[in-house]
Formats: structure tokens, C-alpha cells, sequence
């Protein structure tokens, strides 16, 4: 049941302690399973880590402008090309498919994690450090010993 919900397989300490971050943090059990499929949350033995990317949002921005230009190119040159009405309708349908799919991933895996990481203040527990030390991908135990988020 527990792989269904959250995706992993884990011991009963790490069982409690998803559990326990799902309840600090305010998090619907999807959530925690697009972290965990995202590589934000990670599990190592007996210890859950956070590791919050932050270069991954701005790659996903960068892929999907990557990724407009050169379908809108596509388009744009099949637009002007002289071919029969069933071939552009099929190229417009893959260029579209192509672009859709990229673009559905990138806000999976990319995007859509941070945005709970936000949400959730999972990102006001990363210890404080420099501007190229932010960049880098850190992780860190969740401490589970007192709950300072979401408290009315």
C-alpha cells in the first residue's frame, strides 16, 4: 500500500518518517510521490533526505523555450511548404504531440516539484549558505523533533 501511495519501497523507519514529513509539511500523498519521483526527496537506509534543486525550474524554463523555437520553426516551415492537406495535418500532429509531451515531463519532473517545495516550506528548513553553495544540489535530514510550519 505503500508503494501505491508514495511510490517506494522503504522500511517501517522511513515508512514513519514520510509520514511524519507528509504531516509536517501539510503534503497530499501526490505530492510526496512527485517529490520522491523527482529526486527531491531521497531515501538512504534509515534517513529521508530533502535535496532541493534549484537549477532544475530555470532548466525546465530554458527546455521549454528550447523546445517552442524549434517546433515553431517546424511549423512555420511546414506551413509554407507545397505539399497535400493530409501531410501537414499529420506533421502538425506529430510536431504537436512532440511538443506537448515535452512540455507535460518538463512540468513533472521540473517544475511542478519546486512549486511544492515552495508551498509547502520545505525550503525555509534548508540550512542557510552562500550564493554558489545554493546552486549546488544539497541535502539535508528533515528534523522531525518539532513542527514549525502550517500551525494555525
Amino acid at each position: 500500500m505503500f508503494k501505491y501511495r508514495f511510490g517506494l519501497t522503504a522500511n517501517a523507519t522511513v515508512r514513519s518518517k514520510i509520514i511524519a514529513i507528509k504531516r509536517r509539511y501539510n503534503l497530499t500523498d501526490p505530492e510526496v510521490k512527485a517529490l520522491v519521483g523527482s529526486g527531491q526527496i531521497s531515501v538512504k537506509q534509515h534517513e529521508v533526505f530533502a535535496t532541493p534543486d534549484r537549477v532544475s525550474p530555470v532548466l525546465g524554463f530554458v527546455f521549454f523555450v528550447i523546445v517552442s523555437f524549434i517546433c515553431g520553426l517546424n511549423i512555420f516551415s511546414i506551413s509554407i511548404a507545397q505539399t497535400s492537406p493530409w501531410r501537414v495535418f499529420i506533421a502538425l500532429g506529430m510536431i504537436f504531440s512532440v511538443w506537448g509531451l515535452c512540455i507535460y515531463y518538463t512540468k513533472k519532473f521540473m517544475v511542478a516539484p519546486w512549486r511544492i517545495l515552495e508551498r509547502s516550506g520545505i525550503l525555509k528548513d534548508i540550512p542557510t549558505s552562500s550564493i554558489l553553495d545554493s546552486l549546488l544540489m544539497r541535502s539535508f535530514i528533515v528534523d522531525m523533533s518539532y513542527n514549525t510550519h502550517n500551525q494555525n
